[in-house]
């Protein structure tokens, strides 16, 4: 009776499983309908709510054990589609600079903003896939800070709010992560900021009916306006002229003002009257008696710079002081 047992329930076992096989099948179309339906509603407008929704997707999968659709989802729909994102809205943002500063750098401080939207279990975790994607965002991450380093070009700081902004589609709270997070978030805040501190030089030569020699114009400004205010900035500092002629030096200290508001084309620079000290004689050529320039401003405006007399670059924002001499 108990041989005849087992093999009548077999059958039963066989069908348990194939049903168990069909409802499996069955959640993850479910699942692949609900994206498709985020997709069509997003088209190519995606939003902060389509990252949300899509994050909560990506965890229904997960805990189904769907590993393929989930590293699917977290790889196609979520970080392709967030540097599509980016892409667009500092697109919208550079083009809102230009007619409400405040408004556009209130959207900036939205972007740049990190935001959790997906924490992968730990059984996804220790698949291939799932230790791939965490691999990625790591090298993302610190490859992101090295060219932060180097220099705040646009490129890398593109790079470094894609590899801060993808983070939050596959936290793991490792204590790398949370170390590399901290330091690349730190340093990005950083370079979107107004630049303390500009220092400016500039050396030629010079010769008039009287004399002749080289001058030396240099300038150190501080920001003077509030770092948090990211859509004006003014800087004030020291202007100074070191004139050499042929039988005397001359040395001219005046006070200067450079201000920029960003959606503008230029920057303003007002330069007061010197004061002179001098040694030798020496007729000097040119006047110290104060002067305005305007600069055209390059660039985008969360990344203007400026080119100076001489066309020595500086740029307007990021953790870095520029080099004094070019």
């Amino acid at each position: 009776m108990k041989k005849k047992y087992f093999f009548l329930t077999l059958p039963l076992v066989a069908a348990a499983f194939f049903l168990s096989l069909n409802a499996y099948a069955e959640y993850e179309q479910e699942i692949q309908s609900q994206v498709d339906k985020m997709m069509g509603r997003a088209k190519s407008n995606f939003s902060e709510v389509y990252f949300h929704d899509m994050g909560i997707i990506a965890r229904k999968a997960d805990l189904a054990e769907l590993n393929e659709m989930t590293a699917k989802i977290v790889r196609t729909y979520l970080f392709e589609k967030m540097s599509q994102y980016i892409q667009q809205k500092i697109k919208d943002i550079n083009e809102t600079y230009l007619s409400d500063p405040a408004q556009a750098t209130s959207q900036f401080l939205e972007l740049v903003k990190f935001q959790k939207y997906f924490q992968p279990t730990e059984a996804f975790l220790q698949t291939a896939e799932g230790r791939a994607i965490e691999a990625e965002l790591e090298q993302a991450r610190k490859h992101a800070l090295e060219d932060l380093k180097r220099g705040d070009s646009k490129e890398s700081l593109m790079t470094a709010l894609e590899a801060v902004r993808k983070t939050g589609f596959f936290m793991t709270n490792s204590g790398n992560e949370y170390s590399s997070m901290r330091e690349l978030t730190q340093e990005l805040e950083c370079s979107f900021g107004w630049k303390s501190k500009i220092n400016y030089h500039y050396s030629h030569k010079f010769e008039t009916d009287y004399d002749a020699g080289t001058i030396d114009e240099e300038a150190h400004l501080n920001l003077e306006s509030s770092g948090k205010e990211l859509s004006e900035a003014k800087w004030s500092g020291e202007w100074i002229y070191h004139m050499k002629g042929r039988d005397g030096t001359v040395e001219a200290v005046s006070h200067a003002t450079l201000t920029h508001r960003k959606g503008q084309d230029i920057a303003e620079l007002v330069i007061t009257s010197a004061k002179v000290s001098s040694i030798g004689r020496m007729n000097m050529p040119m006047p110290v008696s104060g002067d305005m320039r305007t600069f055209e401003v390059k660039g985008e405006p969360f990344h203007p710079w400026v080119a100076l007399t001489g066309m020595i670059t500086v740029e307007l924002v990021g953790c870095r002081e520029n080099k004094v001499k070019p």
